[in-house]
């Protein structure tokens, strides 16, 4: 048994983190925490595919390197 926080992991949705409700991730083993994930809405969703989409051009003309970067 540890004595750490649970990770926490958040969804980047259209250049914010989401902020919303979260699912905790529970060991097999042990029933303990062991991460905290952020559930996505279907709001949520449909922001990220149109964020996608308004960008994919812009992404596009990017270098591979570039892209690598983001």
């Amino acid at each position: 048994m540890t004595s750490e926080s649970p990770a926490i992991v958040r969804n980047l949705v259209a250049g914010s983190w989401n902020e919303g409700s979260t699912l905790d991730r529970r060991s097999p083993v042990t029933g303990d925490v062991v991460s905290s994930a952020a559930q996505a809405s279907t709001a949520d969703a449909e922001r990220a595919l149109d964020f996608a989409a308004a960008s994919a051009a812009d992404v596009a003309a990017l270098s591979p390197a570039a892209r690598a970067d983001i």
